[in-house]
């Protein structure tokens, strides 16, 4: 190999520093997989959404949380008053998955039942560790 080339592949592309290896052959494969574009590939909003669905269905396996949930949530909105999932927690009890309260809200405002007023709440429940959980209201009919 002459000066300039890559001393991997052997090419002239470029090489950087000490080893005389050029960018390509010294990235990892696993990033270099990261980095090409796969157009078939489900976006995150898409895997976001399956996700919360298939937790949300996985719910209403154990007893009927999810249509007790549900079910709480409207009247939730329908009180007119502000409220928190852990309002609706402490209504219905913790969910079997703990993907399935974002699933149930999420579903619930595409629906136009429930929006987030742009205010939050420290969380009550322990498994919150104090963080910040949105305030949601009843969307009028």
């Amino acid at each position: 190999m002459s000066a300039g080339t890559c001393t991997i592949c052997g090419q002239h592309r470029g090489w950087r520093g000490r080893t005389g290896a050029c960018l390509p052959c010294l990235r990892p494969p696993a990033v270099a997989a990261a980095a090409a574009v796969e157009p078939d590939q489900p976006t995150g909003r898409e895997l976001r959404d399956e996700g919360s669905a298939a937790a949300l269905a996985a719910s209403d396996t154990v007893l009927g949380w999810k249509d007790r949930a549900n079910a709480a949530l409207v009247q939730l909105a329908k009180a007119g008053q502000p409220f928190t999932a852990d309002d609706l927690v402490a209504a219905v009890g913790v969910p079997p998955h703990h993907n399935a309260l974002g699933g149930l809200f999420l579903h619930a405002s595409r629906r136009k039942v429930i929006r987030k007023t742009g205010e939050y709440r420290q969380g009550t429940r322990r498994a919150q560790h104090a963080r910040a959980v949105p305030v949601w209201s009843g969307v009028p009919s």
